[in-house]
């Protein structure tokens, strides 16, 4: 092996060592250009030389998307509203919430603008982490530009937000109520007895022993009737610890499998303070599904029936058929897939809802990549249309050409020529 090889394979063992981070695919490719740009800058020569210090500490900040913004995937706020922080209200007790995976601060701080719209910040604990050093510096002078604010005018975080020249700030009675602290998800260890985690868009990063590890602290760092939020894109953590899984049309939340409660049909009283949310847009809404740990169900005559009614022009029939089936079976991922084909023509946030169900149910399935992207590519999200494209290309690149792709009745050369076209028009 050349010496730039081992520097390099050095590189991304010591990385995924010290912060389980984790490269295939187009990630793998993009983390290895950033590697050779960090072996010239250090000039690093001798693979003993890559190991824990300053140097690895750059290299980590370099290969970590620090991607954030105030009310990021607001349906999921929403329900951390209504679900956890109604019912939080209802009580007297301090408060624990920590954000894991914090980058420079927009989740936490509006986080902090949810408990203090409910009157719950003056006995809450917010504490938030992440492995970026200068990331955690930028979130303690809570200062961001107008790109951090993109969900416009109406964002409810703009009810808290300060104009200061040209940037937006945060309350000083709000930066001083979250807690930046340094943390390393594999190696440190976590806050205890939290009432609320939220990690989402992290533990894509982590290969599957590190989310191992990290499912376990998870575990154990929550409180008994505590709540974890992941996004839809994050690995399943139910298989590695004791946690109960429930997916929904507005996000994936765990609970302790000891304490696990059914999700409540009813919204808060009217006692308690109104949440900081406008009300949301209309989607046609699937019921809450806990995941049961049974066995996967035969469904194939249902989707059968329903593709049927559908063929007909009978839509509605045909969702009717596919939500009586997920209620059934909530573990298969098809069924999500061509609920989200239905109601692509008139929803698109509810149809993308679904198909994030379906890629966190069946990850290697190319065809819910391949619709997402056409999807976003419609909606004008012209990035996540690349991405949801990139995806569905590794997927179908490492199939045999002729072999029918899941869920579909084309090959895979079909649809891999389907998503180049689609990433060289973008």
């Amino acid at each position: 092996m050349r010496l730039h090889d081992q520097l390099v394979t050095r590189a991304l063992d010591e990385v995924n060592r010290h912060a389980g981070l984790f490269f295939k695919d187009v990630r793998l490719t993009g983390a290895v250009e950033t590697i050779n740009e960090w072996i010239v800058e250090h000039g690093i020569v001798n693979p003993v030389d890559i190991g824990p210090g300053v140097a690895l500490d750059a290299l980590l900040e370099d290969l970590v998307v620090h991607e954030s913004y105030f009310d990021r995937d607001i349906e999921q706020l929403r329900l951390v509203d209504e679900l956890v922080l109604a019912r939080l209200a209802r009580t007297t007790d301090p408060i624990k919430v920590w954000s894991a995976g914090c980058a420079s601060g927009e989740e936490p701080y509006t986080l902090a603008f949810m408990l203090a719209a409910r009157g719950l910040l003056q006995r809450a604990t917010i504490t938030a982490t992440d492995l970026s050093r200068p990331a955690l510096v930028r979130a303690r002078a809570g200062r961001y530009r107008a790109w951090a604010v993109r969900t416009g005018a109406n964002s409810p975080a703009m009810r808290f937000l300060v104009p200061c020249a040209t940037e937006w700030c945060v309350p000083e009675s709000i930066k001083e109520a979250v807690d930046f602290e340094l943390l390393n998800l594999v190696e440190d260890p976590f806050p205890a007895a939290q009432d609320l985690i939220t990690c989402r868009n992290v533990l894509i990063y982590l290969d599957q022993a590190a989310v191992a590890v990290v499912a376990q602290k998870f575990a154990n760092a929550l409180a008994p009737h505590g709540w974890l939020f992941v996004a839809p894109s994050d690995p399943r953590l139910d298989p590695y610890a004791p946690l109960a899984a429930t997916v929904t049309d507005r996000g994936v939340y765990y609970r302790r499998a000891d304490q696990l409660e059914p999700v409540p049909a009813r919204r808060p009283r009217a006692s308690v303070p109104p949440p900081i949310f406008m009300p949301p847009l209309r989607v046609a809404r699937a019921p809450s599904v806990t995941i049961p740990p049974a066995p996967k169900q035969d469904t194939r005559a249902a989707r059968d029936h329903a593709r049927m009614l559908a063929d007909r022009g009978d839509y509605e029939g045909a969702r009717a058929v596919l939500v009586s089936a997920i209620a059934a079976t909530p573990l298969d991922g098809e069924l999500y897939f061509l609920e989200a084909v239905l109601l692509a023509a008139d929803d698109l946030a509810a149809a993308l809802a679904c198909l994030d169900r379906a890629i966190y149910l069946s990850p290697d399935a190319p065809v819910s990549y391949l619709f997402a992207g056409r999807l976003r590519h419609s909606s004008g999200d012209r990035i996540g249309a690349r991405r949801s494209y990139a995806r569905a290309l590794v997927l179908l690149e490492a199939s045999p050409p002729d072999e029918r792709v899941l869920w579909s009745d084309e090959p895979a050369w079909i649809m891999a020529d389907a998503c180049r076209r689609a990433l060289a028009a973008l």
